[in-house]
């Protein structure tokens, strides 16, 4: 299960000094242990749902979807970054990615 990390929070409860350090920390605590996991449960998981023949279909749907999501989220991201003035952009932006992912 998906835990979302408070990074974006991070500059407003830490001195700009220590922030980055405290994000490395957090993404660094919990992140990378469950990647393996996650893959081989994606495997199994897509294999079960779709079965042999329809495996193809049903990851190139994901695929694409993905790609679209990620397009829209790029152009959005882009737009905040551009209308907010810095450093609050990357704030924003970094708690709504906490939040949404």
């Amino acid at each position: 299960m998906y835990r979302p990390t408070p990074d974006g929070i991070i500059p407003f409860l830490v001195p700009r000094s220590y922030a980055v350090l405290a994000v490395l920390a957090i993404w660094g605590s919990g992140k990378p242990c469950p990647r393996p996991w996650v893959a081989v449960a994606f495997s199994v998981v897509m294999n079960a749902i779709a079965g042999p023949e329809g495996r193809y279909d049903l990851m190139s749907r994901r695929w694409s979807i993905l790609g679209l999501t990620t397009a829209v989220a790029v152009a959005v991201v882009g737009v905040t970054l551009d209308r907010i003035s810095f450093p609050f952009n990357y704030q924003v932006v970094f708690m709504a990615l906490s939040v949404v992912a």
